[in-house]
Formats: C-alpha cells, structure tokens, sequence
C-alpha cells in the first residue's frame, strides 16, 4: 500500500502541490518554493538504489575528529 503524499497535503489545505518526478522538474520545484506567498509542498520521488558498499561511521566522536583534521581552521 502506498500513500499519496501530494493528495494529503491538498486535503490538508495546501493549495500549491507539486510532485517531483525526474531532474528536468527541480526548476519548477524552487520556483515553487521560492515565490508563492502561501504554503506550498514539493515532493520529491527518489528512485530506489543499492546502499553505498562502504559502511559509514557514525560515531561522534570519530566523525569530530575527522572533521578537525579535514579543517584544522574550523576549530
């Protein structure tokens, strides 16, 4: 079962919906955005792909550190 992210928003009282579907509608997605004086939803579909074959680390700590020695002037 899918969910029609864009027909819930429409019922919710959005009354600027769009559904992204390939590269060539991000245009019309940030103008969208970038002038309506109302609220607006931009949905954006992603095709499904493999996950990266490397395994990232998410740890705190390790992630500070290597942020430090990649840009020693950021501490």
């Amino acid at each position: 079962m899918s969910v029609d992210l864009e027909k819930i928003a429409t019922a919710s009282g959005i009354k600027r919906p769009l559904a992204i579907d390939q590269e060539t509608e991000l245009a019309a997605g940030a103008r969208l955005i970038r002038e309506g004086n109302s609220a607006s939803f931009a949905l954006l579909r992603v095709k499904p792909t493999e996950p990266p074959a490397f395994k990232r680390d998410l740890g705190p700590a390790t992630c500070r550190t290597r942020f430090r020695v990649a840009n020693p002037r950021a501490t």
